[in-house]
Formats: structure tokens, C-alpha cells, sequence
């Protein structure tokens, strides 16, 4: 999927947004009949590509009420990252240029470590996922963090 057109160029140089929430979605759900590639048809459907980072905000509500997700935005802050890890969901960060990485894109932020740091997946820098990170440094390098954890509706219809 990688190599599939997403606003002018290959998904894996601009995708990372829809990426991120089929992580997301697949994480969740257990499923994984939802691609980036996938995701990324979605939010070019919807008007939702393009951009600095090339996918709209809006799309991880859009999209995540289809996908059985609810989305909820935060103000970047590094208290509030970790207690949104802390209640079990995952967060998608829209990291600034030259913070985590010389692009702005979107990055998944998954756990929380025991010594505080929090675990980074970025799909594009294997040297940012390898290595935990101060929420201190996330939250300031972002100006966008929107909780992602699974619908009310579709945890129930899971048990």
C-alpha cells in the first residue's frame, strides 16, 4: 500500500495520518480488513486529504465513527497524554517540523513505560519508534492529540 497515490505522492512519504489510525483501528479491533491505503481512499473521498501534513484533523472523527471508534480531541499538553494513556486508549499526535523529525506528520502514541516515558510509533522514522520519549517532549513538539479507543457500541458487541 505503500506505493498507492495519497495527495500528489506515495502514501508512505504522505500518509502518515490514515496510517496512524488503521494502526490505530488494528490495535483496537483486532482487525485488518482496514489499510492505510484504505483510509487514505476514505479521507480523499471526504476532502480530508491535503494540507502540511496532508490529512485534515477532521478526518480521525469522521473516519473513526465509521471504523466503531470514538475520537476525542485534547490540547497538547503532557499531563493530559499521559492520563489519556493511563484510561486506556491510544493517541494520534500531529508532531510540528523539526521536533521528532525534520516533516510534520502524524505519529501513534501507545503506552506509557513504567519509568514515565511513553512509546512512540512514527511510520516514518524507525529511530523515533525505537526509543521511549518524555511526554514532556511530545506534548510541545504537537499541535494536535486526539484520543482513540474503541466505541461504546463495539465493545459491547465484542464480549
Amino acid at each position: 500500500w505503500g506505493a498507492v497515490d495519497y495527495d500528489g505522492s506515495a502514501l508512505a512519504v504522505t500518509g502518515s495520518g490514515p496510517t496512524v489510525l488503521s494502526m490505530a483501528y488494528m490495535g483496537l479491533t483486532g482487525k485488518t480488513d482496514k489499510t492505510p491505503a484504505d483510509l487514505a481512499a476514505l479521507a480523499t473521498e471526504r476532502g480530508l486529504s491535503g494540507g502540511g501534513t496532508h490529512t485534515a484533523a477532521e478526518f480521525f472523527a469522521a473516519a473513526g465513527k465509521e471504523l466503531g471508534l470514538d475520537v476525542h480531541q485534547y490540547e497538547p499538553d503532557s499531563d493530559t497524554l499521559v492520563d489519556v494513556l493511563d484510561s486506556g486508549t491510544v493517541v494520534l499526535v500531529e508532531v510540528r517540523a523539526d521536533t521528532l523529525t525534520p516533516e510534520a506528520h502524524w505519529v501513534i502514541v501507545a503506552t506509557e513505560n513504567e519509568n514515565g516515558s511513553v512509546r512512540v510509533y512514527d511510520p516514518t522514522s524507525v529511530s523515533v519508534s525505537s526509543r521511549p520519549w518524555d511526554p514532556a517532549t511530545i506534548a510541545p513538539s504537537s499541535t494536535g492529540m486526539y484520543a482513540v479507543s474503541l466505541s461504546e457500541a463495539e465493545n459491547t458487541a465484542g464480549e
